[in-house]
């Protein structure tokens, strides 16, 4: 895969923020220049947690969900530190020990992998299983876990929101050919990039490669002709900027 001249070719990050600024900074250090095109605002959302003495873990999937419930746990002042976490991957699993969180697993990799550690690790008698997501995420393992016996105590502590347009400075790179590569982290991400981009602009894709995190998101991609479509290894911002070292 030749992604072209990193003097004159932009790497696209559609990630927001939390993440968008550190990912900017990886990027640029593997030499490339950026444009940062986060297509989402990210609001949190009002829970009143209760009994949470009666789980005995929290689910993580995602950074924004550890950063919304810990904002809403020092706000309810509610001692977390040696609850049990259970995280997706080792990326999440590291913001949850930032965080506070003191006992936290990894799953290593998706949310299939949790549902297994999850199933090895714990047992439904000995508790609930907290699991903090966005609004209308997390479906699939909250539907694994349930018919495995757990009780899911499902939060919904943000939510997503598409913004209105892509902005400008995205558009005149495209148009002038700047562009090699777009990172894509999310399907959500890829479905709010495929609502915004106008039709008489998604030609100029074919000379541009996607980077996606996952299959899910590739699925997503494919409703436009890319240069190519790269899916990473693993599900983690690492393992895509491997792909554009």
């Amino acid at each position: 895969m030749k992604l072209g001249d990193k003097q004159k070719n932009y790497i696209v990050i559609t990630r927001p923020e939390p993440g968008l600024s550190e990912t900017i900074l990886k990027v640029q250090t593997l030499g490339w220049k950026t444009l940062a095109l986060p297509l989402m605002n990210v609001n949190q959302l009002s829970v009143e947690f209760t009994n949470i003495d009666q789980i005995q873990a929290i689910l993580f999937t995602s950074r924004q969900a550890i950063i919304s419930t810990v904002k809403l746990f020092i706000r309810q002042d509610i001692r977390y530190r040696d609850i049990p976490v259970f995280a997706v991957g080792d990326i999440t699993a590291h913001d949850a020990k930032i965080a506070g969180f003191e006992k936290v697993q990894s799953a290593h990799k998706d949310s299939n992998a949790l549902n297994d550690l999850i199933q090895r690790e714990l047992f439904p008698k000995q508790g609930g299983l907290l699991f903090p997501v966005g609004k209308g995420q997390g479906k699939q393992l909250i539907s694994n876990l349930q018919n495995s016996g757990f009780k899911m105590i499902v939060e919904e502590v943000y939510e997503t929101r598409r913004k209105n347009f892509i902005p400008f400075s995205f558009i005149e790179k495209l148009k002038q050919g700047e562009i090699s590569t777009i990172l894509f982290f999310s399907s959500e991400t890829a479905q709010f990039f495929k609502d915004l981009l106008y039709e008489e602009y998604r030609y100029l894709l074919n000379q541009i490669y996607a980077i996606a995190i996952s299959e899910k998101v590739k699925k997503v991609l494919e409703n436009f002709q890319w240069k190519g479509i790269v899916v990473a290894d693993h599900p983690s911002t690492e393992s895509m900027l491997y792909l554009i070292k």
